[in-house]
């Protein structure tokens, strides 16, 4: 974009291109809202495709092809459950294209949603990447993307369960309608 033109150092360029993609999953919400033929449920299939490209879109370069499968139900979420998803998938899909993939052969990131029989709602974020660092704990994250996904999870009533051993996993269980008390 013509602001990030002008940014020379690449830490300040990357905090800049993790912002511009937390707008961004915020602003497709909105999107596919106002496109949407029942304003208070948004199609997730959609959605997560579209911000999954978004985000693959700011960190992939053609020397570094990373195969990116979107494997998404027939969902439709309200607002208050799809924007703290979205930014929860924008996350981890910016951590994994900025870490999990050295000279690793075949890249490959997958996001995984779907509803379970319970009527909850799974959603999955893996790679086939590094792995996560050596003593990583979620409980106790030192980047700012893991630090926002902890509090998104608690707005959607959700827990999380991390994977790691080749690659990375980041699994989520949240009830598919969350009651939100608004101030009148």
């Amino acid at each position: 974009s013509l602001q990030s033109r002008y940014i020379d150092d690449k830490k300040y360029l990357d905090m800049f291109n993790e912002s511009r993609g937390r707008i961004k999953s915020m602003a497709l919400v909105h999107d596919k809202l106002y496109q949407s033929d029942d304003i208070t449920r948004i199609d997730v299939q959609d959605y997560v495709k579209s911000l999954a490209e978004n985000v693959q879109l700011s960190y992939c370069d053609s020397d570094k092809e990373v195969k990116l499968n979107i494997n998404v139900d027939e969902i439709n979420l309200d607002i208050d459950n799809l924007v703290p998803c979205g930014l929860i998938i924008n996350e981890l899909l910016t951590n994994s294209f900025k870490h999990a993939f050295n000279e690793q052969e075949n890249p490959e990131i997958t996001v995984t949603m779907t509803k379970l029989d319970d009527g909850n709602i799974s959603l999955s974020i893996s790679d086939n990447g590094i792995g996560l660092p050596e003593g990583f704990d979620i409980s106790n994250p030192t980047g700012l993307g893991h630090k926002l996904v902890k509090p998104l999870i608690d707005q959607i009533e959700g827990t999380m369960e991390v994977k790691a051993g080749k690659g990375a996993e980041f699994r989520f269980i949240f009830p598919e309608k969350v009651e939100i008390a608004r101030a009148d």
